[in-house]
């Protein structure tokens, strides 16, 4: 009886094995297409065009020590002079197009640039704002060093900023003066920023730069009074409104 169940039992499994066995080959068969149809992930290739302005943003963001900021923005600040007096200003684009204050080149038609390497131009005055004390210069120079132009509506009470510019005439070097944003004033409908970085006679017309070596204002006065000063700079937001103008003013603008 033992050996008749035991031979029962093998009849019973290989015939059992024989009934899954296709059951098993169709299950493996199914799974091992459904693994070839499922297509491979592509490869994200990180140097790709699309993802560079992400990182030149961020570099541009990137904060900068004094000396950073002193080598990116300082060949881009001109030194201005006419017969009669100097000041400062900054180059906008490679075309060679300067801004500065009004009353650096008031009465002037013509004006002497020199940059920072100390290459001398003849500068055109296109356009001018008295009221709002802005000019625009042109000379006829090629892939020139310009500055990068911020954003002054972000910056906030304490945050560092950077005078730069020519003071008191002295032409064969640019002169950087660290300090503080204080605050915005309002005056007579005109608007300016208060900051303890330093304007100083012949400084007028350059830039005033955040952390990140951009321009968000231009030097324009110092008002004194009880033994104390207040340095005021035109906001960068307000000149970009009136920059296309002035290019086009001086054009049609009359000789005096």
């Amino acid at each position: 009886n033992a050996i008749h169940f035991s031979i029962m039992n093998k009849f019973y499994l290989k015939n059992y094995m024989f009934k899954i066995l296709p059951v098993v080959i169709i299950i493996v068969l199914l799974s091992g297409c459904s693994l070839k149809a499922t297509p491979r992930p592509p490869e994200i290739n990180n140097t790709i065009g699309d993802i560079q302005p992400e990182k030149n943003n961020q570099e541009s963001n990137k904060t900068l020590s004094a000396n950073e900021i002193f080598s990116k923005v300082a060949p881009a600040v001109v030194y201005i002079s006419n017969d009669e007096s100097s000041g400062s200003g900054v180059i906008l684009d490679k075309g060679g197009f300067i801004l500065t204050n009004e009353h650096v080149v008031s009465g002037f038609k013509k004006v002497q640039v020199k940059l920072s390497d100390q290459r001398n131009y003849e500068g055109q005055v296109l356009g001018t704002n008295k009221d709002l004390d802005l000019a625009i210069i042109k000379i006829n120079g090629k892939e020139m060093t310009f500055a990068e132009l911020g954003d002054s509506n972000n910056l906030k009470p304490g945050d560092e900023v950077f005078s730069l510019g020519y003071p008191i005439g002295f032409d064969d070097s640019v002169s950087i003066k660290e300090g503080i944003f204080s605050r915005t004033l309002f005056d007579n409908g005109k608007t300016f920023f208060e900051a303890s970085a330093e304007i100083q006679n012949g400084s007028s017309g350059g830039p005033l730069v955040d952390k990140n070596g951009r321009v968000i204002a231009i030097a324009e006065s110092v008002i004194s009074g009880f033994g104390d000063s207040l340095k005021l700079f035109i906001p960068i937001n307000i000149i970009n409104e009136k920059i296309p103008g002035l290019k086009e003013n001086a054009m049609a603008a009359p000789e005096p």
